[in-house]
């Protein structure tokens, strides 16, 4: 299942100009360097996917469970200790970078675009802006990565790291519908 969404979406952000143009895909004939981005999205892609579902359901600020309010995104960025004030990822800067990755492209009565609330991050739009936050942490420390291994950084230096708090809560939630399942069938 995972694999599948995970084409569709890559599918998807490589239709967007400015995603190929922030992470350095302007040449279509650059193969090698598409697939090794991907195949670090790959790897944390699952994670990538599981925090975004987590945080938008508990986010409480948008009417749709299935996409990512700016409270969300802020909560992401300070409990993974990405945001950090006169860094690289200030809370303008990520707020700035919600707002880049929010951009609707194409036709504004399109499908797509008619689901895609306003103030609000699909997911395509939530793994554009990991990596907009991915190279803006580490455009000055570490250039000679690529996007995708910037990406694996973020992951290991900081989503990863404080992984623990993130699966605490899963399992908290996941006792809590529980019980509440059992109470509404018995």
């Amino acid at each position: 299942m995972y694999d599948k969404a995970l084409h569709v979406e890559w599918k998807r952000l490589l239709g967007i100009t400015r995603f190929r143009k922030v992470v350095g895909l302007t040449d279509e004939l650059d193969a090698a360097f598409e697939e090794s981005v991907f195949s670090s999205l790959k790897k944390y892609y699952v994670d990538c996917i599981n925090l975004y579902e987590y945080y938008s359901c508990i986010d409480g600020t948008t009417q749709n469970p299935f996409v990512m309010g700016e409270n969300a995104f802020t909560n992401i960025m300070i409990d993974s200790g990405i945001s950090d004030e006169g860094g690289p990822c200030d809370p303008a800067t990520l707020t700035r970078i919600f707002g880049q990755a929010n951009v609707e492209v194409g036709d504004k009565n399109s499908v797509e675009n008619k689901q895609n609330d306003d103030k609000a991050l699909m997911r395509h739009e939530w793994i554009e802006a990991v990596f907009r936050i991915a190279l803006g942490r580490y455009e000055a420390s570490h250039p000679d990565l690529n996007p995708g291994e910037k990406v694996g950084l973020l992951f290991d230096q900081y989503i990863l790291k404080e992984v623990s708090v993130f699966l605490e809560r899963i399992i908290l939630l996941s006792n809590y519908t529980a019980s509440i399942l059992y109470l509404i069938l018995y």
